[in-house]
């Protein structure tokens, strides 16, 4: 007797069915982050993730279901889908009711809801480290939202507001200072050290 071990393919990767084309801003994305971390947890003693925008989304939003995370750095994640819609600068000029619909309409045809939010999941979780990276300067994603998740987070945490770079662009120009700051950061989880 053979005995097989089954692995679901995740949706939208390779040839693999998707419910849905185009993002899904973390809800669809975070399923990758839980594949990923239930593979490593097994085979390290110590798991960190980071991620920006988009992943740093799907980050937060898988972390209550991963208790053995050592720490997370998460730069420019957005609050939820809606309000990273209504907030966007391109949607300043158009009525209340057209971005409602246009928000709708994306969450339909993506077949994913705005349930599934780093604002909802960080509400659960309370135990991993998070280092919270924003720009002041971000235009694609508010550095408030960052503020916002920070506040919602119980468990232990950094933030870091930083006076330099874009979205997803705070290394770029401020290398050392952002490598200095991430490593003081995980220096200090294996220290088990609690920001608060």
């Amino acid at each position: 007797m053979c005995s097989r071990i089954f692995v679901p393919r995740e949706p939208c990767q390779g040839e693999a069915p998707c419910p849905g084309a185009g993002l899904t801003y973390g809800s669809r994305e975070s399923k990758d982050v839980l594949a990923a971390y239930a593979y490593l947890i097994g085979k390290y003693e110590k798991v960190y993730a980071m991620g920006s925008s988009i992943g740093a989304s799907s980050i937060l939003i898988a972390l209550p279901q991963m208790p053995k995370l050592a720490a997370v750095i998460a730069e420019n994640a957005n609050y939820n889908f809606e309000r990273l819609i209504r907030e966007a600068p391109q949607a300043q000029s158009m009525p209340g009711w057209v971005n409602g619909f246009l928000i709708g309409l994306a969450e339909r045809r993506g077949h994913f809801d705005d349930e599934r939010s780093a604002a909802n999941s960080l509400s659960i979780a309370k135990t991993t480290s998070v280092f919270f990276i924003h720009s002041k300067l971000d235009q694609t994603v508010s550095y408030k939202q960052t503020l916002d998740l920070a506040a919602l987070y119980a468990g232990p945490k950094l933030v870091w507001l930083a006076g330099v770079g874009g979205h997803a662009a705070i290394w770029d120009v401020d290398r050392a200072g952002y490598e200095r700051r991430v490593a003081s950061f995980l220096n200090s989880t294996r220290e088990q050290k609690a920001f608060q």
